[in-house]
């Protein structure tokens, strides 16, 4: 039996964004955006359309302050239950909620739907239990997310190599420069 040695591609890129995830097509967006004539490469074990946590979608988008339902301020208190001292930190809380309402608007613009009320206002439901102030969870229809997502990567004109497993990754004095994988 004849064992065929495989072919060897060198693929140059500026930015190599390993994971077709939520966060990896996030990550090569926000790359894309702030940096439009880079070349962008992102890396997939699966394919971007259904891979990742949020392969079959999600129901609600977390952690979101939306302005005169709940704020910052109020997330943070929330977070600050017995049970999760130690764990959380205040200020990564703070700008976690602060942010968020301007991802919800961008993932409202790419399509995502997220639910309103008959006034046109975010319905937001408790995130905690207890006497916490503020409604946190807004529900959303995420089923096709990734689909989203995908379309976006694809207008910015990024690279995606799906059903490419990443191996190991190339350094030099602790700086990484690229990574190995094959194509399956």
């Amino acid at each position: 039996m004849t064992v065929k040695k495989p072919e060897i591609e060198t693929i140059k890129t500026d930015i190599l964004v390993i994971g077709g995830g939520s966060a990896g097509c996030m990550a090569a967006i926000a790359a894309s955006d702030a940096a439009p004539d880079l070349d962008i490469t992102i890396l997939e074990k699966a394919n971007i359309r259904r891979s990742g946590t949020l392969a079959t979608g999600m129901d609600a988008l977390n952690v979101v302050a939306v302005p005169g339902i709940s704020t910052p301020e109020e997330y943070v208190e929330g977070t600050d239950l017995d049970h999760l001292r130690g764990i959380i930190e205040e200020d990564l809380h703070y700008v976690l909620a602060e942010k968020s309402f301007a991802m919800l608007k961008k993932l409202e613009q790419w399509g995502v739907e997220f639910e309103k009320d008959d006034t046109g206002q975010y319905v937001g439901t408790p995130t905690f239990y207890g006497p916490y102030p503020g409604n946190f969870t807004i529900p959303m229809a995420g089923l096709d997310l990734k689909l989203i997502l995908s379309r976006e990567v694809a207008k910015r004109r990024i690279t995606v190599l799906n059903h490419t497993i990443t191996t190991s990754l190339l350094s030099d004095n602790n700086s990484v420069y690229g990574s190995c994988g094959f194509n399956i």
